[in-house]
């Protein structure tokens, strides 16, 4: 039993070099930009390398001593298990997502934009102010987009106070939308809905949220802010 506690494959000092290696590795990985991290479905290489090159550090761990060594990872497992699985499933969550860094989001009751991702959870900034909201904090709450990067997204409900024909209404709209020179390129959607008209579109800027809807008035409709996001 004795031999077995102390059987070992590496030293402590052929330990630290392939730790120094994984380190040193993972630095330059990210100084360089190896893997390109804009959006999720670029990042999750990193955060797959990262997986990898950790894992490579704690088999090296355990080729120590590996019955002790075993039974101190296994402890340390019991206190962090929680924090690697809801890690593991976050990054998979957001490899399906349509997210990109620099875009605003707004999950559970934080809103901001999407700055980075690490191994604890995902920083939100918001009004100059960081925040920091870990992944075991999201459990049942869903990430919502509301704006790519740079953008705004908006949904107005307005009433032609022209009383012209939906298609004349609608065409009315079309045009000043059209004219409007800060619109996002994305599919612009006009729906009708009683007597009212539902447009869900992007602005470029957010600063020209206001300067969208006075144009929108201008053209002769009336815009109901109670429904308005």
């Amino acid at each position: 039993m004795r031999e077995l506690m102390e059987y070992s494959f590496l030293s402590w000092f052929e330990f630290c070099i392939v730790a120094g290696v994984c380190l040193l590795t993972l630095i330059i990985v990210d100084r360089f930009h190896l893997f390109k991290r804009h959006s999720w479905k670029t990042s999750i290489g990193y955060h797959m390398f990262f997986c990898l090159v950790l894992s490579a550090i704690v088999i090296a761990f355990l080729a120590i001593n590996p019955v002790l060594h075993l039974i101190l990872l296994l402890i340390i497992f019991g206190f962090i298990y929680k924090n690697i699985f809801a890690y593991i499933r976050s990054i998979f969550n957001l490899y399906f997502s349509k997210i990109h860094f620099g875009d605003q989001i707004r999950i559970g009751d934080t809103i901001g934009v999407l700055t980075n991702v690490n191994l604890g959870g995902m920083h939100i900034t918001s009004n100059s102010e960081k925040t920091f909201y870990p992944f075991n904090n999201w459990e049942g709450e869903s990430i919502v987009l509301l704006s790519e990067a740079g953008k705004v997204a908006l949904t107005l409900s307005i009433k032609d106070e022209a009383s012209r024909t939906d298609h004349n209404g609608i065409y009315a709209l079309e045009k000043s939308l059209f004219n409007f020179p800060y619109l996002a390129n994305e599919k612009i959607s006009i729906t009708s809905d009683n007597e009212e008209l539902i447009i869900k579109a992007m602005v470029s800027r957010s600063n020209m949220k206001e300067s969208l809807k006075s144009n929108i008035q201008k053209a002769g409709f009336s815009i109901n802010e109670k429904n308005n996001k």
